[in-house]
């Protein structure tokens, strides 16, 4: 199995490292551009910005950058792969397993992921971990000659769940006014 925790400090090189050589989730960010300063603020903000490792067998195997939208409950996910992690089925599972940790032991109720066009990989497993493709940006992206669309998916917490959360969270606000 998989299992999930923080990005530790000693780690930071890794966001650089394999993000950099990401194939599979082509919309994350470009380490070449990004300063040193702006990677560490993007993992020292953590209302804003969460970094996670995701462990096989105590290996690493996955970097996931969760961006909350604490006011609305949402998670953006960006995935950067271990160099030579590249069975499609074993990402999916490690999708899955982010997933499930955000969606059942965090206050959200939607994640969501965008995808390019012409991921075909990426759209694939968004799909088979139960994301909804939702949205059509329409020629947002120009590579390899032509404009290509972006795809933003999500997934929900379960209706009853997500309701029951609401509710908690309205009551936790209000000061439990019932």
């Amino acid at each position: 199995g998989y299992t999930v925790r923080p990005l530790g400090p000693q780690e930071y090189e890794l966001v650089y490292e394999w993000f950099a050589q990401d194939d599979f989730y082509l919309d994350t960010p470009d380490p070449a551009r990004e300063t040193e300063a702006r990677v560490r603020e993007l993992i020292e903000f953590p209302t804003s910005h969460l970094l996670l490792v995701v462990d096989a067998e105590d290996r690493p195997c996955a970097l996931v950058d969760v961006i909350f939208r604490q006011y609305f409950r949402i998670a953006d996910l960006e995935v950067g792969f271990a160099p030579g992690f590249s069975d499609l089925k074993e990402r999916q599972k490690v999708f899955d397993a982010v997933t499930r940790l955000l969606l059942s032991e965090t206050f959200v109720l939607r994640a969501q992921k965008l995808v390019y066009e012409f991921d075909e990989a990426g759209r694939a497993c968004c799909e088979a971990s139960g994301y909804e493709q939702e949205v059509r940006l329409r020629r947002q992206v120009f590579r390899r000659g032509r404009w290509w669309d972006v795809l933003i998916y999500g997934r929900l917490r379960e209706p009853a769940e997500a309701a029951e959360a609401g509710r908690d969270a309205l009551a936790a606000g209000a000061g439990d006014a019932r």
